[in-house]
């Protein structure tokens, strides 16, 4: 299997620590690790791992099944870890993105076979398949019967519609995708567009404006909220005056 980025999500850190190893060990990068709820659904949002190892007994207000639940339209796979497993929320994550169980404690070749028995579930994110196919520096986006070639650095901005996705170009054009936002991220470049809110995506060539605390930006004469978790990263793609 192709190297993952790995988020680690566990509140027990002498385990967290054994699991970053084993991960390490198997040749796989780590995308974050942490004990908190809230920061691995924000870490989630930034990182986008490949796959999430997930404790399903955290301590404070979410569990790892809640976690799962709130990042479900983001479709990262999710390996649960635990010792015991009751049978509501066995339910409840058979409703996740769920790519298996491992039961602690656990050892490298436990997590190395869970994660290849896994299959399909857990592709490296750039790699999914979609409608729109990178052909070099432009996508195919299927129109009617046929396939148009859209290059990518007409692209301005995408806006999620459910589970499809619209392309916003310079010539004002708008293509209408098959695929979520989430996985037409990892079809294009990834020094030249980035996700500032869960349902935009903009390349940052084309920002003309930030609003004061970089609450907003303006492309052309549209402007495009960005997300509280999302502006810290985007003002850091800048040099500041």
């Amino acid at each position: 299997m192709d190297k993952l980025r790995i988020l680690i999500v566990e509140d027990e850190p002498s385990f967290a620590l054994e699991v970053e190893m084993l991960v390490n060990e198997l040749g796989h990068s780590i995308a974050g690790v942490t004990g908190d709820g809230e920061e691995a659904l924000a870490l989630a949002k930034i990182k986008e791992p490949d796959l999430i190892l997930m404790d399903i007994n955290l301590e404070g207000d979410l569990n790892g099944v809640d976690i799962a639940e709130k990042l479900n339209y983001l479709e990262i796979p999710v390996l649960f870890m635990t010792s015991e497993v009751s049978p509501d929320i066995y339910e409840r994550a058979k409703n996740t993105c769920i790519a298996g169980y491992l039961v602690k404690p656990f050892d490298l070749l436990s997590l190395k076979s869970s994660i290849e028995l896994s299959g399909d579930k857990i592709i490296p994110r750039k790699k999914q398949p979609a409608n729109g196919k990178v052909i070099k520096d432009s996508l195919l986006v299927r129109k009617a019967t046929s396939l148009v070639k859209v290059p990518v650095k007409e692209i301005t901005h995408a806006q999620s519609h459910g589970n499809h996705s619209m392309l916003h170009t310079k010539s004002g054009e708008k293509h209408l995708v098959t695929i979520s936002l989430t996985k037409l991220l990892h079809k294009l470049p990834e020094g030249d567009f980035m996700k500032v809110h869960k349902q935009y995506i903009i390349q940052l060539a084309c920002i003309e404006e930030l609003s004061a605390g970089a609450h907003e930006v303006r492309i052309g004469k549209k402007m495009i909220p960005v997300g509280r978790t999302f502006r810290h990263q985007l003002l850091n793609r800048f040099e500041t005056l």
